[in-house]
């Protein structure tokens, strides 16, 4: 997940692609929204773009579920490892 962008659930407006380059990249996320109203003012390609990321970039808790699992972590049923009847610390 080091080189690969993707979504974020939290803190979207409409698809969290902005939101994932952001969380990405370390950036204010206005500052990018900002940016991205500001360029679709001049162009239409960062609509398209953006339509785009959103249909084909996974989320981002998808990809850690995937990587780290989605299971509860368990306790091992391990058995003691002293006896009962072993008085050697009294």
């Amino acid at each position: 997940m080091e080189d690969q962008f993707y979504r974020l659930k939290r803190g979207r407006v409409l698809a969290g692609v902005l939101a994932g380059l952001s969380d990405k990249f370390n950036w204010d996320l206005n500052l990018v929204r900002a940016l991205f109203v500001v360029s679709c003012l001049f162009a239409q390609f960062p609509i398209i773009i953006y339509v785009v990321l959103a249909i084909f970039l996974p989320y981002k808790e998808d990809l850690e579920r995937q990587r780290f699992g989605s299971s509860k972590r368990r306790r091992k049923n391990a058995e003691s490892v002293g006896s009962d009847d072993d008085d050697w610390l009294w």
